[in-house]
């Protein structure tokens, strides 16, 4: 879904998450055979930004982390994309939302958006890297463990000596 004339300042995605959350919560409410949460519903949620004008976060922000407080950051655009799971809860996330007020004299504008298959495709490609990458690190690390505990096995065993009868250790 593309969403036009949310507010410039002081909306980040944790708010723009925090709206859609309500309406699928809206949406459960009203279908109770959906079963999924509402988070798991969202799928991504992105705020387009404004290259050229930065705006400074204000530090009352609970919802943004502690360490980008005070900080400036580029200033949004007025225009979101959501992606959900399910396309009945989208479309009535987008009833619901159009035309609501989040800034003054203005109706947010909801409608679908056309999905480029090549950007779908390189996004999955991304994360399947990302993917691969998680999944060779922890096999790395796991290997890393075994070869360490291995490494002290050998060496305890050095360091050990075995006495047999009459014998003495030498």
């Amino acid at each position: 879904m593309q969403l036009r004339n949310l507010p410039k300042k002081d909306f980040y995605e944790p708010e723009l998450k925090q709206l859609m959350m309500t309406v699928m919560d809206a949406y459960k409410a009203k279908n109770p055979n959906v079963k999924v949460s509402s988070k798991h519903m969202i799928t991504q949620v992105k705020i387009m930004r404004d290259a050229e004008k930065t705006v400074q976060v204000n530090t009352e922000n609970t919802d943004l982390k502690s360490e980008n407080l005070g900080k400036a950051f580029k200033q949004a655009s007025g225009l979101a994309f959501v992606e959900l799971q399910d396309e009945e809860a989208a479309l009535y996330a987008v009833r619901h939302l159009n035309n609501m007020h989040l800034t003054p004299n203005k109706g947010l504008i909801v409608d679908f958006c056309l999905q480029d298959a090549r950007k779908l495709f390189h996004r999955q490609l991304k994360l399947d890297k990302l993917k691969k990458q998680s999944l060779d690190k922890k096999q790395a690390l796991k290997k890393d463990a075994r070869l360490k505990s291995r490494a002290a096995a050998r060496s305890e065993a050095q360091h050990d000596t075995v006495v047999l009868g009459n014998e003495k250790p030498g």
